[in-house]
């Protein structure tokens, strides 16, 4: 208080958006229209939807940026968690996800979700924390929770053991 204060001023920087069209193509001759009990269109709106979310998912994550999302795992802004010491090439710790954790933003702490590979939910299915000196546990995946966070298995992430095989993030920072 009373110290001199050192002048700055904000950053503002401007980017350009682009539109890039996401198109799908299925073709059905006479016979099959004609064949099939019930209109095709509510069938195949529903196939469409499913594919569009399917690889838009995919952008968000795995994304290059060229004409297609830039994903979190090529983000410039993308923090990786080494492993730990002496950790087994394919193994998850708990220190791995507290330390993940630890490095999100606090206000970012009640809207974060975990996305993770399948191949990690026997691990992360088994994974606990031994509590004192008595012997008890505590479970960190309770209720499609990991640590109090929401979790989601993709087939996005990258396989166990490899960068991108459990993410966390707030994807209102995305």
């Amino acid at each position: 208080e009373g110290s001199q204060k050192t002048a700055s001023a904000p950053k503002f920087g401007q980017i350009t958006l682009s539109l890039h069209k996401l198109v799908g193509l299925c073709y059905a001759g006479d016979e099959l229209i004609q064949d099939s009990a019930v209109s095709l269109a509510p069938l195949l709106g529903t196939m469409f939807s499913e594919a569009i979310a399917f690889q838009q998912d995919n952008d968000f994550i795995n994304g290059t940026g060229a004409n297609q999302a830039l994903g979190i795992l090529n983000a410039p802004a993308t923090v990786s968690q080494a492993k730990e010491a002496g950790q087994a090439a394919t193994s998850i710790e708990s220190a791995n996800l507290f330390n993940m954790k630890s490095r999100l933003k606090p206000r970012s702490w009640a809207n974060a979700v975990w996305f993770a590979a399948p191949n990690t939910y026997p691990q992360l299915r088994t994974l606990s924390v031994a509590v004192g000196t008595g012997g008890s546990v505590v479970n960190l995946f309770v209720d499609n929770r990991l640590d109090g966070v929401p979790i989601v298995f993709t087939e996005h992430c990258a396989t166990l053991g490899t960068v991108g095989d459990i993410i966390l993030g707030d994807w209102r920072q995305y």
